[in-house]
């Protein structure tokens, strides 16, 4: 499925978490999510610059899981995508960089944050 066709936020996984879990435990989550989502691509940026490909691919699975969880379809996408190119060796650090910080971004916008990058940058 194309990137154009995904939801940069779908609202059905934390539905369905607040079904589970409740109201409070959801947004919690979701809040947790936002807040940590800079960190976590930085994290990815890093590990990607320093060729460290078990720490970028443990993060890549770890901001894969959470973005299916609140629904963040297109990032969750991304980072299967980057979990295949890093595991037959094709990933482009740049690139991948330039579209983890593009996803985060909307995400950020859709949900109404300005959360600062450079605290996950520094």
């Amino acid at each position: 499925m194309s990137d154009e066709l995904l939801a940069v936020l779908d609202p059905n996984p934390l539905l369905f978490l607040v079904e589970d879990a409740g109201a409070e435990v959801a947004g919690d989550f979701f809040r947790t999510y936002l807040q940590m989502l800079p960190l976590r691509t930085a994290k990815i940026a890093r590990a990607l610059q320093a060729e460290d490909q078990e720490v970028a691919l443990d993060a890549v699975l770890s901001l894969q899981s959470t973005s299916r969880m609140v629904g963040a379809l297109r990032l969750a996408a991304l980072c299967a995508e980057l979990e295949a190119q890093m595991r037959d060796g094709t990933v482009r650090c740049w690139t991948a960089e330039v579209r983890l910080v593009e996803q985060e971004l909307l995400i950020l916008e859709y949900a109404g944050t300005r959360a600062s990058r450079s605290a996950a940058i520094h």
